[in-house]
């Protein structure tokens, strides 16, 4: 199961105003996981952002190293 954090806690670590991250969120440009109302964003992407996108994107055009 993927490590997550609330969406105030990651603009805490993040320096940016919750409202910021939620409307971030609202565009779609931020990975989350919801679970029920609740929504959570993985610890992952907080910690690298620019390096969590790369890395996903990359897992996703390639066929598993077939």
């Amino acid at each position: 199961m993927t490590a997550t954090m609330t969406v105030a806690a990651a603009a805490r670590v993040l320096g940016e105003n919750p409202a910021d991250l939620r409307r971030a969120i609202r565009n779609e440009q931020v990975p989350v996981i919801r679970e029920g109302r609740t929504v959570r964003i993985p610890t992952d992407w907080v910690s690298d952002p620019a390096g969590w996108r790369q890395r996903h994107l990359l897992a996703m055009t390639t066929d598993g190293g077939e």
